[in-house]
């Protein structure tokens, strides 16, 4: 797969939304260890902050703040890259925060040449955090998957998923600290109301990041659900929450056999291992 991957010269990767770095780094790390010339990587973000952290993460890489969902030659020539289309385009969890998915996709798939690549990472419909927070919270990003594989089938782009798992380990939280979660008092860079838990400040910024919301937001009623909910999903599952995820793997239209028939095996491959994920 990796000679496939690289075509045996420095690949371009373009990354479509960046965040802090910190997967995209690994992510650069994993395809510089693959290929002996290194990679051509680059990335956008839209929070020109998050663009900046991403910067100096991905050191060597060029990191630009802007809107990854714009057309193909605007997004190259912003990265410079004039005629070169990427080899490889990643997508993490970005695309639940596209104005317009169909657009979007046709401006990932006008990136391709027909040996290239797209990406796709989403969260899967049955992951923990879609669960817990149905009914709490807006949209988590659980219908992406099936919107990404309409908009593939009506371009016909070929395309293959992987699904994998991840877990998100919470400190101990006991029922005193349940109770105060509960309370959602107010807290800042000063102010710590749950200081007489340890990591209590910890789970209170976990729960509210699953919630993608504070605990005050919510209703006494609703907080109180979706708390009770939540800690029943932790305790039967040794304090973790399932983050089940999909990747699409996608190609050109023009995609050519060698490519096509790479991806499959390497999406076979992959699922031929996922244990416990349906």
């Amino acid at each position: 797969m990796a000679t496939q991957l690289f075509h045996k010269h420095e690949p371009i990767v373009l990354d479509i939304g960046t965040g802090t770095g910190h997967l995209s780094s690994q992510v650069k790390q994993i395809f510089q260890s693959m290929n002996a010339d290194g990679v051509n990587y680059n990335g956008v973000e839209f929070d020109p902050n998050f663009a900046a952290r991403s910067q100096r993460a991905l050191n060597g890489a060029t990191v630009i703040a802007g809107n990854g969902f714009a057309p193909a030659k605007q997004l190259r020539e912003a990265l410079q890259l004039d005629e070169k289309k990427p080899d490889i385009v990643l997508a993490s969890h970005s695309f639940m925060y596209s104005p317009n998915i169909a657009e979007s996709v046709e401006n990932v798939r006008d990136q391709l040449n027909p040996n290239s690549m797209a990406i796709f990472v989403n969260l899967s419909p049955q992951a923990d955090t879609v669960a817990v927070t149905r009914g709490f919270t807006e949209d988590m990003g659980a219908s992406v998957d099936a919107k990404l594989k309409d908009n593939f089938e009506r371009l016909k782009m070929k395309h293959h998923a992987v699904k994998f798992r991840a877990h998100m380990f919470f400190p101990e939280i006991n029922d005193a600290l349940w109770s105060e979660l509960k309370e959602a008092k107010p807290y800042d860079d000063t102010h710590n109301p749950h200081a007489a838990h340890k990591d209590g400040l910890v789970a209170r910024k976990m729960v509210e990041f699953v919630l993608q919301r504070p605990l005050e937001a919510l209703s006494q009623q609703e907080r109180d659900r979706y708390l009770e909910g939540l800690k029943k999903k932790l305790r039967v599952q040794g304090n973790a929450l399932y983050l089940d995820n999909i990747i699409e793997i996608a190609v050109s239209p023009e995609a050519d056999r060698q490519t096509l028939r790479a991806v499959q095996m390497a999406a076979e491959a992959t699922n031929s291992q996922a244990i416990g994920i349906k």
